[in-house]
């Protein structure tokens, strides 16, 4: 039931109406001139960085056998993403609390130290240490 004496039908020519006047205000704005065509530029698509591909490569070196789903691989993504937040974020507080403007190794290490529990740091830490000595003599 309509309130205050107003119809549907009135409603929805003016509906009708503002959809046209939009309709042709954005093709007045969109309009060059008769003569040039104008110009349509594409956005650059974002790209979705993952660590989809090395995880199935860790994966593979660690059981060639096995695979992995879809759905796995999302949760494996989003893990790697939350803990690389979470220890940037540690580490750069620890560079702040030095008063410093460089994040080094040692502040990235002391961040794996605090977020991971007991064993899980040691490990860690010796794989990344590793990976930075082998960088460097590269």
């Amino acid at each position: 039931m309509p309130i205050f004496g107003s119809s549907t039908k009135d409603n929805d020519k003016k509906s009708k109406d503002k959809k046209t006047s939009a309709r042709s205000t954005r093709s007045k704005q969109t309009s060059v001139s008769a003569k040039s065509k104008p110009t349509i530029t594409k956005r650059a698509r974002r790209r979705n960085e993952t660590y989809n591909l090395y995880i199935h490569r860790i994966l593979k070196r660690v059981n060639p056998d096995n695979g992995m789903s879809k759905k796995s691989m999302l949760v494996m993504n989003s893990f790697v993403v939350d803990m690389y937040t979470r220890v940037s974020k540690e580490a750069i507080r620890l560079m702040k609390a030095a008063d410093r403007s460089t994040l080094t190794v040692g502040d990235v290490e002391s961040a794996v130290l605090i977020l991971f529990p007991g064993e899980l740091s040691t490990h860690a830490t010796e794989e990344g240490s590793r990976a930075v000595s082998l960088f460097e003599q590269n």
